[in-house]
């Protein structure tokens, strides 16, 4: 439980500006507002930030639920800061992650450069891992395997992917394989492997 001032909070969260303002009732029979969305942990580092400017991420997972909730509470400020520091995280081995949260909380715009980030690496062990244990969702999978960029040394490599890809999705994942498939640019497939 964190005792805050209501016009602090309303003052640096558009949620908490709508939900004071509002006839919503979000308090307990005890009086005490609930924040369901967001780890107490994660809470006090987004309070943090409001009453001073900052806050810390001890590690990668924490700066993904801080940036979360920072989103879900309405502290652009905030949000725009983790944005940043997940930019200068990225890596292959951060890459997916980062995506996940993009795609989740609408960052388009790091969405596709975390895509970016794995096509580029797409031969590296962590990305390779991340494929074969089924951790892409397809719409990623579909994003990485159309860039022009991708990081392949043939056609063959993006076959061989697919099939990959298919092998470990869930049993749950909804995928066209007709589009996956249609991603290879089978004219630079060579005559020997297709034989």
């Amino acid at each position: 439980m964190y005792c805050v001032h209501k016009l602090v909070l309303q003052a640096g969260s558009s949620f908490f500006a709508a939900a004071f303002s509002s006839s919503y009732t979000w308090t307990d029979e005890t009086g005490v507002y609930r924040v369901g969305e967001v780890h107490s942990k994660t809470l006090e580092a987004c309070l943090d930030w409001i009453y001073t400017g900052s806050c810390v991420a001890a590690d990668d997972d924490a700066l993904y639920a801080i940036t979360h909730a920072a989103n879900y509470l309405g502290i652009d400020p905030l949000v725009d800061v983790a944005k940043l520091e997940l930019r200068k995280r990225l890596s292959p081995s951060t890459a997916l992650s980062t995506w996940d949260l993009a795609n989740s909380n609408n960052f388009t715009d790091l969405a596709s450069e975390a895509a970016k980030v794995l096509s580029m690496h797409f031969k590296s062990q962590e990305v390779q891992q991340e494929w074969l244990d089924g951790n892409v969702p397809y719409a990623l999978a579909h994003e990485i395997l159309s860039d022009d960029m991708l990081c392949v040394e043939s056609e063959e490599k993006v076959y061989r992917a697919v099939v990959a890809w298919v092998k470990a999705a869930p049993v749950s994942a909804e995928f066209d394989i007709k589009d996956l498939l249609g991603l290879v640019r089978f004219r630079r497939v060579s005559d020997a492997f297709c034989a």
